[in-house]
């Protein structure tokens, strides 16, 4: 009767610390989870807060006469959709505006833009070549956005 007592308290005694030792693994697996989770969103956070501020915008104001040639609109498929473009040549002293700022500011995008109103923002390529003159393909998603921009830089060429 004794040793039956005992077997029993000592089978209750061993089912606490396993219960114990199951509780502190799960909760200590559940901190090491909160926590990596946590260090995760403070990444992610500082990154976008990172890229946001690397993510700036500059300006080329365009004058009259930095356009070469009328801007021409055409269609193309892309996806199953149209996706019309804008095709613009920039004259010698358009080149010269957007080389210049090229030179002087390193955002990755450019706002091409005239004394009153911004016309479109592009990506900044990595380079623009030196020798080869500037155009661009500007896409639009309809085509009355895609003869706004042409409009827009239609006023800024060559006479």
């Amino acid at each position: 009767m004794v040793a039956s007592y005992f077997r029993q308290a000592y089978t209750k005694i061993r089912e606490k610390q396993a219960a114990r030792r199951c509780a502190h693994y799960l909760l200590g697996h559940h901190i090491a989870q909160v926590k990596i989770t946590i260090i995760s969103l403070l990444l992610v956070s500082s990154t976008i807060g990172c890229s946001r501020k690397s993510i700036s915008e500059g300006q080329v104001v365009l004058k009259q006469g930095d356009v070469a040639s009328f801007a021409v609109v055409s269609t193309n498929q892309f996806g199953g959709r149209d996706v019309y473009l804008v095709h613009i040549t920039f004259s010698t002293t358009g080149q010269g505006a957007i080389r210049e700022f090229e030179q002087n500011h390193r955002s990755s995008h450019i706002e091409l833009s005239t004394d009153s109103q911004a016309i479109v923002t592009i990506r900044n390529p990595a380079s623009w070549r030196q020798e080869s003159p500037i155009s661009l393909s500007i896409g639009c998603d309809s085509l009355d956005e895609a003869q706004h921009v042409a409009e827009a830089f239609d006023k800024l060429r060559e006479k």
